[in-house]
């Protein structure tokens, strides 16, 4: 099973703690998986990857995230 799936503190602590890994691919999926968690505890985290990662597809994940957080 994913950590995604997963609503507990450890597994949104892995989660948090890999959007700074070095490979954005790694990144990306990160963030799409706080968006399905739903924790309104990572929106802080997504924030600063949505204006300042360096890879544009990150950058739209986890903007994508904040919304599906949002709803």
């Amino acid at each position: 099973m994913e950590l995604r799936a997963y609503k507990e503190p450890r597994a949104v602590a892995a989660l948090l703690a890999a959007l700074d890994d070095a490979d954005a691919g790694v990144r990306s999926k990160v963030a799409d998986s706080l968006g399905h968690v739903c924790d309104p505890t990572c929106v802080p985290a997504l924030r600063d990857v949505a204006a300042s990662d360096p890879d544009t597809f990150t950058r739209q994940m986890a903007a994508q995230a904040i919304e599906n957080i949002d709803r």
